[in-house]
């Protein structure tokens, strides 16, 4: 990872005053009451909130309820870091939108960095949305923060989402582990079940329907009465495993035909 630390950014009017803001921001930043402890901090209005420590083999929605979140007034982003014998080559930082933050898929960050003396930096990142959570990984472990509202970045993906139910369900559940006081996020589950309900429903009806295709188009009596036998098991399955079968009547049509024909 490339990590600018370098004193000089440059001689263009907009890079001098990026340059001015970080260096007012650094030491209005040194002038105030640092973290006692050990970590990365974000300013969260007059308090600094620390990314916390995750387990680096798995990463996904249920465990967002084990990360901190923020609150910024724009997509600027500083960092402040309080670790003995840190290295920020040694270092890395990458981030993921909340939607897809079990896939393996990031981008790779590489922050200006400024020392302030005592074991303290002061990282400065390029504009990072809402949307995303920052990981950071280092000598010590790996630790995440959410750069926004979670919650309701996970509302907004879900009541959104274009994905299949079967894919969505699964991580719409998880996301009801990390926040399962969210009425938001309780009210979609339904409505994503019943879309599932569907699929299926449609899914397995196919098999029905297609079997009685084949029976129609049989032909000989042998392969005939093959294909009845086959749409009535199938059929049957089909109102079996959905009560309220969205082709119910055509099934029950199915079965009583082939009923009726076989027993001849």
């Amino acid at each position: 990872m490339s990590i600018n630390r370098s004193g000089n950014w440059g001689k263009s009017p907009v890079v001098f005053r990026t340059f001015l803001i970080f260096l007012f921001f650094s030491q209005s930043i040194f002038a105030e009451e640092l973290p006692e402890f050990q970590g990365y901090y974000i300013k969260n209005g007059n308090e600094y909130v620390r990314a916390e420590s995750f387990n680096s083999n798995r990463f996904g929605f249920d465990k967002l309820k084990n990360i901190e979140s923020v609150e910024r007034d724009d997509d600027s982003l500083y960092v402040h870091v309080y670790r003995e014998n840190w290295d920020p080559v040694r270092s890395y930082f990458y981030t993921k939108p909340i939607a897809i933050i079990n896939h393996e898929r990031y981008d790779e960050q590489s922050p200006r960095v400024k020392s302030l003396g005592d074991d303290r930096y002061l990282l400065k990142f390029d504009d990072i949305g809402p949307e995303n959570v920052l990981f950071i990984r280092d000598f010590t472990g790996n630790y995440a923060i959410s750069l926004g509202d979670s919650q309701n970045e996970l509302v907004k993906l879900f009541k959104n989402s274009e994905d299949s139910p079967l894919a969505v369900i699964p991580n719409l559940e998880a996301a009801l582990e990390s926040y399962p006081d969210n009425d938001e996020l309780e009210d979609l589950l339904p409505k994503w079940e019943e879309a599932r309900q569907n699929l299926l429903d449609e899914r397995e009806w196919k098999v029905v329907s297609e079997e009685w295709n084949r029976y129609e188009k049989a032909g000989s009596i042998e392969e005939k009465l093959r294909y009845l036998k086959r749409t009535k098991a199938f059929a049957q399955n089909y109102l079996k495993s959905f009560p309220d079968a969205k082709y119910q009547a055509k099934a029950e049509n199915y079965i009583e035909t082939a009923t009726r024909k076989l027993s001849l």
